[in-house]
């Protein structure tokens, strides 16, 4: 696993929160979006963990990292969330969610490639996969959850989902989520066109 560089947009120190106790460092985050997404909290609650360690790896006894509070400046404005359940998020996923994804062969990994994905630096990569592998992505609007349980019943490519015709296997999809109960034929005719 190799790691990005992770710099916060600016750290504010704040006074102590009582006589004699230790300067805090407050995480802001500066986005160019309207306002603030999930996933910007996620991020503010990562760099809160890292900057925490780095923090008392060098003994700085004098500071100590805000894991109350941060904030995120978007074009909406700049207010302080509440840090904690992001960092539970964060934590969560670390702890019990991320080793199994690096046990995961990449050929089984779930990703999928949409249109909000044309800004990542991976795009042409993870469009590259796809192409390669017959990936359930390549077929017009279909979601990433419902290529999830299309997996999950065994239809892995667009070539398998061009030829699903098991009419069991076609109803318990459809039961499985309103998508592919409103879109599964649909998806199935632009896989046929792949």
């Amino acid at each position: 696993v190799k790691f990005g560089p992770a710099r916060p947009d600016l750290l504010e120190v704040l006074p102590p929160a009582s006589e004699g106790g230790r300067s805090r460092l407050r995480i802001w985050d500066f986005k160019a979006s309207q306002k603030a997404r999930h996933d910007h909290y996620i991020q503010v609650a990562y760099y809160s963990f890292l900057l925490d360690h780095a923090v008392r790896e060098a003994g700085l006894a004098s500071v100590e990292v805000d894991v109350d509070f941060g904030v995120i400046c978007s074009r909406e404005g700049t207010p302080v969330f509440e840090l904690r359940p992001y960092r539970l998020a964060v934590d969560d996923f670390l702890r019990n969610r991320a080793q199994a994804l690096f046990d995961t062969p990449s050929a089984d990994a779930h990703f999928h490639v949409e249109d909000h994905c044309s800004m990542c630096e991976y795009m042409d990569q993870c469009r590259q996969e796809a192409d390669a592998h017959y990936d359930l992505s390549r077929v017009a609007y279909i979601s990433s959850e419902s290529k999830r349980r299309l997996r999950a019943e065994g239809v892995r490519t667009h070539r398998e989902l061009a030829a699903l015709a098991d009419e069991a296997r076609v109803e318990r999809l459809q039961a499985s989520s309103h998508d592919l109960y409103v879109n599964l034929s649909r998806y199935v005719s632009a896989a046929q066109a792949l």
